[in-house]
């Protein structure tokens, strides 16, 4: 027994949207890998992996690709000042925002999932930034796990991104 695509009327329809449960053929499916929305925490439930129809993917999937896609332009505009810098950093106000991850494959990976997290709760810095990584045998070879936390800020364009060179004393 075989289906026809709720899309194209083809005879070949072998997989169902994640959604409504409408038979496709492979050619008029849409297939969202887990990678693309790495940087999100989702729940089991909200999980946005699978494969769609046009129908559902336009209505509904496509708005969250492009809210992705939007907080992860913000992350990477994100200004970040390490722990060790404590001079440029005095005067920051920070807010409550505290962003920590954890088993992260390499630095830069952590800097930017907590670019992210900064991003999605509307900070433009990040500050207090402390990366710690521990080496863990897997079978006969090392990796590394790194974890990080931050505290999220909000500044203004002049003092995001100035050498420390040019800024001013705050008692001139």
């Amino acid at each position: 027994m075989t289906q026809t695509c709720s899309s194209c009327t083809g005879p070949k329809a072998t997989i169902r949207c994640r959604r409504c449960e409408c038979a496709l053929c492979k050619g008029c499916s849409q297939r969202v890998t887990p990678d693309r929305f790495a940087f999100l925490n989702l729940s089991e439930e909200n999980d946005l992996a699978g494969t769609y129809c046009n129908t559902c993917f336009d209505t509904s999937i496509a708005a969250e690709m492009e809210k992705y896609d939007q907080t992860m332009e913000l992350a990477k505009e994100v200004s970040v000042y390490f722990v060790d810098q404590g001079k440029e950093t005095r005067l920051f106000k920070r807010s409550d925002n505290k962003f920590s991850v954890k088993d992260c494959a390499d630095r830069d990976e952590t800097i930017m999932r907590l670019a992210f997290l900064a991003a999605q709760a509307g900070c433009n810095t990040l500050v207090d930034v402390d990366l710690v990584y521990a080496k863990v045998r897997d079978g006969s070879f090392k990796i590394s796990h790194w974890t990080g936390s931050a505290t999220g800020a909000n500044l203004d364009s002049k003092h995001r991104n100035v050498p420390t060179s040019t800024r001013r004393s705050p008692s001139r």
